[in-house]
């Protein structure tokens, strides 16, 4: 049963929306500017790079959180893998917000960031150095979910961290195909 708990409170928590909040602090409601997303990248074009950097931070925290909680409380790896899937569910089909909610990219790198580091600083550098020639944040994300995946894959890591990635990253390009429709026709930002 207490692994469980994990599994739930990584929902619960991921499912809290950081961008939103902190836009409507701000008096901006970020679903009607930009793309819509409660996300990093669209608290950034609605508020400022600052205020994209704290949402980067709570979302990645969201995601670490719980994970490194069920890794501390002796829970087995599937248990743990469980508990980063759910994480990034709670973001991507948020409670609070009628089950929508983000993308999921800055709470998987911090589910990743929380059982394998290296993993998430691959992606990370991935998503910079994309972002930075493409200038496409899309293509980034998916750039860098992907280098997280083949690191914790062909890594050190355990074989159910390994599965829970490639279920997130599915997760992740799934809720991207509007960015990559964009993408195939020249169209994205």
């Amino acid at each position: 049963m207490g692994c469980l708990f994990w599994v739930i409170i990584a929902y619960l928590v991921g499912s809290l929306p950081f961008g939103l909040w902190i836009g409507l602090a701000r008096g901006v409601d970020v679903r009607g500017q930009g793309s819509g997303n409660i996300g990093t990248t669209n608290v950034g074009r609605s508020l400022g790079k600052p205020w994209a950097l704290l949402v980067l931070l709570l979302d990645a925290t969201k995601g670490y959180l719980p994970v490194m909680l069920a890794l501390h409380g002796a829970c087995s790896p599937v248990w743990v893998a469980l508990t980063m899937v759910s994480a990034v569910l709670g973001h991507v089909f948020s409670l609070y917000l009628h089950f929508r909610g983000g993308k999921g990219v800055a709470t998987a790198l911090g589910v990743v960031g929380a059982v394998h580091w290296p993993a998430a600083l691959w992606g990370l550098g991935v998503y910079l150095v994309v972002l930075a020639v493409g200038r496409v944040s899309s293509l980034g994300s998916l750039f860098g979910v992907v280098a997280a995946m083949l690191v914790l894959a062909f890594g050190d890591s355990l074989q159910a961290y390994s599965w829970a990635m490639l279920i997130i990253t599915a997760l992740i390009f799934w809720r991207h195909k509007d960015n990559l429709r964009r993408l195939r026709r020249g169209e994205e930002r």
